[in-house]
């Protein structure tokens, strides 16, 4: 039996109904830079932003109603999508922490700042390392 994106986007839909918004939003990140076209994905893509639209979820920063933009991860701050750039510095700092402590493995001790912010990265400067630290929007969409 031949699938359309249809069948896809049902089955995705119902599968991200189960699932939280951060868990939404890990899906949404997991196509960024992700090449490639068919019925599977076009089915993925299509029940991904209905998902958002039900939760009333703001996606205006990355797309409208005709067409989404996977160039940058996101990240999910007061029931809105936003690129790195536009992510408060105050719901930046509680990332980055978890990145570091949690991928890195790294007990923090003293202040940290964030500078250079990009669509796709940041550096850190932390007290206890005397070196700035670069760390990309993909590491930190896997700490939400």
């Amino acid at each position: 039996m031949v699938k359309y994106w249809q069948d896809y986007y049902h089955e995705y839909l119902d599968g991200f109904e189960k699932q939280s918004d951060d868990e939404l939003v890990r899906a949404f990140n997991s196509q960024v830079h992700n090449g490639g076209w068919g019925a599977a994905k076009q089915g993925y893509l299509a029940a991904i932003r209905q998902s958002l639209e039900k939760r009333n979820i703001d996606y205006s920063e990355v797309g409208d109603e005709s067409s989404m933009s996977y160039r940058n991860h996101v990240f999910l701050v007061e029931g809105k999508l936003l690129r790195l750039s536009a992510v408060p510095i105050q719901a930046l700092i509680p990332l980055v922490k978890r990145h570091i402590t949690g991928c890195l493995n790294i007990p923090l001790s003293g202040d940290l700042q964030i500078s250079h912010i990009t669509d796709e990265s940041l550096i850190v400067n932390l007290d206890c390392f005397p070196y700035s630290m670069p760390v990309s929007s993909k590491a930190l969409s896997k700490f939400p």
